[in-house]
């Protein structure tokens, strides 16, 4: 199972309703992903990209997988990477 600890905070934004709401979001634990989504199809490629990767185990920090990640979800949803 994949485990994320995403932490985004960009301050205070305004909600459609007027009111100030925070931009504040925090996974922790387990992400469960669905076997038919577009997620886990990205996450396979994802995987299977790496399984012939060259980067050394210790050059594959969180900005590693989130960009390839990224680029694998991108690729599914048919949008090309320059």
């Amino acid at each position: 199972m994949l485990r994320l600890r995403v932490h985004f905070s960009t301050g205070n934004i305004p909600s459609k309703q007027g009111m100030l709401m925070k931009d504040d979001v925090s996974i922790s634990g387990p992400v469960r992903i669905e076997s038919d989504s577009k997620a886990r199809v990205a996450y396979d490629l994802m995987v299977k990209i790496d399984t012939y990767n060259q980067v050394k185990s210790e050059q594959k920090d969180e900005k590693y997988w989130l960009t390839l990640y990224r680029r694998c979800s991108k690729t599914v949803d048919g949008i090309a990477e320059a």
